[in-house]
């Protein structure tokens, strides 16, 4: 294993480990019903995550390893002040969000997470373009050292807070939102100063938009395919519900390891092996990583469904419940159908054709949308976690049969 796939590995170790931690301080300090109401307001924050790695991020790290030498200054410094301008736009947005329901909500309460609330995301946003710039230029090292700015802080911060038994929601947005915002001030001097001109500007955000449409697209269509029938469950069941849904959720965040590491060196390495080699050693690359992938994603779930009581007590003690054992047995199986639909995300991104990929998650949040609601009213709990599933499984399905209908499976490339 080279040296910047060790780091990549690293940092990805990093990150899934203080999240899945800091969530583990959340369950055991808030209770379920608490994490419940901070999982959702998480939604929102994960939604203008997912527009601005559709929009900037994941363009960023197709068109960067394409980029020659010379024109590769003025095209980082043309994302960047896109990047600001989507963070000032969804600033303005989250505030006046928030400013609109205070009239209906306690205003002291409301105003009490709002500022944090708007902290945390706005600031998320930005340090996540931060870190696609580093994995997009290969400083995986600076990547990793803003990593541990952010995040461990967060842990170490929350922690103590919650041992002197004063953490809130409130609080916990402060100090998410502050460690974040840390982390984007360690790294302006690597991006200040950065000038750029009004036609590269212009031809950058024409080239992200032409590509990235269809993902933006995709990533309105997947947030409602992926959260219709946790929203339902909270709706209809209530907070805790949802907050036992995300509790064992974010047990499978072990697996997450190994996604993230993909999405950050998988897309790099799949666009040169494209630009440099051709089509068949690319379908051979991704075949590879996509057969391997899913026999240890498979092991790994399985293993974590058998011992799910187990495993759950052994992290949740003294909050486990039958809901948290069901909800990570459903979650288990959602995860081998999530790494399937990962690799093959990334090998139509690779090849610019998103409108595939957009298509099947129109077709796949069609399906959850409409039946969130009737299979939570019927099947209550069981009928949420088990839809998450199956509406996991429905978009694996749909991207697998297109990758094969466009002959990009590997019995098809060596025959060609």
């Amino acid at each position: 294993m080279s040296g910047s796939k060790r780091l990549v590995l690293i940092d990805q170790a990093v990150v899934s480990g203080t999240g899945f931690l800091i969530t583990v301080v959340l369950v055991r300090a808030l209770g379920l019903g608490v994490f419940g109401t901070f999982a959702l307001i998480e939604l929102g924050a994960l939604f203008a995550l997912s527009l601005q790695q559709s929009l900037l991020g994941q363009p960023l790290l197709t068109f960067a390893p394409k980029q020659p030498d010379a024109q590769r200054p003025s095209y980082f410094a043309a994302a960047l002040r896109l990047e600001l301008w989507f963070t000032l736009v969804l600033a303005v947005l989250v505030a006046g969000t928030y400013g609109v329901y205070l009239d209906h909500w306690d205003a002291p309460a409301t105003l009490g997470t709002w500022i944090p609330v708007t902290l945390t995301i706005v600031s998320r946003q930005l340090f996540a373009y931060l870190r696609a710039e580093c994995f997009a230029t290969g400083r995986v090292r600076r990547a990793l050292c803003l990593d541990l700015l952010a995040y461990p802080t967060a842990l170490v911060v929350l922690t103590v807070i919650w041992s002197r038994g004063e953490l809130t929601l409130a609080r916990t947005f402060w100090v998410l939102g502050g460690a974040a915002s840390i982390a984007c001030l360690a790294a302006l001097p690597g991006v200040a100063g950065r000038g750029v001109k009004p036609q590269s500007l212009r031809e950058t955000g024409a080239k992200h938009w032409g590509f990235a449409r269809w993902l933006a697209g995709m990533s309105v269509a997947q947030f409602f395919a992926s959260n219709s029938f946790l929203v339902a469950a909270a709706a209809l069941l209530g907070a805790p519900a949802a907050g036992a849904i995300k509790a064992a959720q974010r047990v499978m965040g072990v697996l997450h390891l190994g996604f993230q590491a993909m999405e950050n060196v998988v897309p790099v390495s799949a666009a040169r092996l494209l630009a440099a080699e051709g089509m068949t050693r690319f379908r051979s690359y991704l075949t590879r990583i996509l057969t391997l992938g899913f026999l240890a994603t498979a092991l790994i779930s399985a293993g974590i469904a058998i011992f799910a009581r187990f495993v759950l007590d052994l992290v949740y003690e003294g909050v486990v419940d039958d809901r948290m054992v069901l909800g990570l047995r459903a979650m288990a199986v959602l995860y081998v159908a999530s790494f399937t639909i990962t690799v093959l995300q990334i090998g139509f991104r690779t090849l610019e054709t998103t409108r595939v990929v957009f298509a099947a998650y129109m077709a796949n949040t069609f399906v959850a949308v409409v039946s969130a609601q009737p299979v939570v009213e019927r099947f209550g709990y069981a009928g949420a976690v088990w839809g998450m599933a199956a509406q996991q499984g429905l978009m694996a399905a749909l991207l697998l049969f297109e990758w094969r209908r466009a002959g990009l499976t590997s019995a098809r490339s060596s025959s060609a």
